[in-house]
């Protein structure tokens, strides 16, 4: 008797051990970073739109990366330790895995500050240039030929590693649907290409890349929009290339709008 009891007690823990891993995973309380080693690029498209051109030599010091797109869950613990009020739920309702929507570049700019505040490191927005660095793969892209990188970030077939035109959802962070498990670029980074549009901390200029500086460019000094990446899961393939931008409002909050977050690198 004692030992059916034991094995029952056993079993209860087992199962509640489970669920707590499996909660964790859904709501870690900060994003997971991967490191992205500086270094040279050519940023922009030869063959893109026109403010994708022209193409110009970057050069950007190392930084971490999100590894995932802020989830629902991340930012929601946000809004519990801050009293902020979540965004309006898109009309697929909160799903804790899936990337945050309906939130806008003062918002994500908020949980920054916080994360940073909690954690004593600097959390910021990536700069245009460091978001294109860390899609084309950084110092371990293997998409570099004849001017050219891979189209979308980590392969130029798009089935490969982004969920876009799809029926009304994003879709979980790092895994597509239940059948297919998108790759991660070549740094490890899931969903740079697809799911949602991310806010760059660059305000927007058609032809920034004409006077753009070499080394770490932050963007102009002003302007009336801000510069979102990446297409999301209601574009079509051309919109989800590595080197499309997009112009929004700040104050705008879709439900393609999300965002993904950089650490900056302690100096050496």
């Amino acid at each position: 008797m004692k030992r059916e009891i034991s094995l029952h007690a056993l079993v209860i823990f087992m199962l509640v051990v489970g669920v707590a891993v499996q909660a964790k995973a859904q709501t870690d309380k900060y994003p997971e970073m991967v490191l992205v080693e500086g270094g040279t690029f050519q940023m922009g498209s030869i063959d893109g739109e026109d403010d994708e051109r022209p193409i110009h030599s970057v050069t950007v010091a190392d930084f971490y990366m999100g590894k995932y797109e802020i989830t629902v869950a991340q930012y929601q613990i946000f809004c519990d330790a801050t009293g902020t009020v979540m965004p309006q739920p898109p009309k697929w309702g909160y799903l804790a895995k899936h990337p945050l929507v309906n939130v806008n570049y003062p918002q994500a700019i908020a949980y920054c500050k916080w994360l940073s505040n909690e954690t004593g490191e600097e959390y910021r927005l990536p700069t245009e240039a460091e978001w294109e660095f860390a899609a084309k793969g950084g110092k371990l892209s293997k998409g570099y030929a004849d001017g050219k990188y891979y189209k979308y970030s980590g392969s130029s077939f798009v089935e490969e590693v982004a969920w876009y035109k799809a029926d009304e959802t994003t879709k979980q962070v790092g895994q597509g649907d239940t059948e297919t498990k998108y790759m991660p670029n070549e740094l490890g980074i899931y969903d740079m290409s697809g799911n949602v549009w991310e806010w760059c901390s660059d305000f927007y200029d058609e032809t920034y890349y004409e006077v753009s500086p070499t080394a770490d460019p932050k963007g102009p000094i002003r302007g009336n929009y801000r510069v979102q990446r990446g297409g999301s899961w209601a574009n079509e393939p051309h919109k989800i290339r590595i080197t499309y931008r997009v112009a929004n409002v700040p104050e705008n909050a879709g439900f393609t709008d999300g965002f993904r977050v950089v650490k900056t690198a302690k100096k050496k």
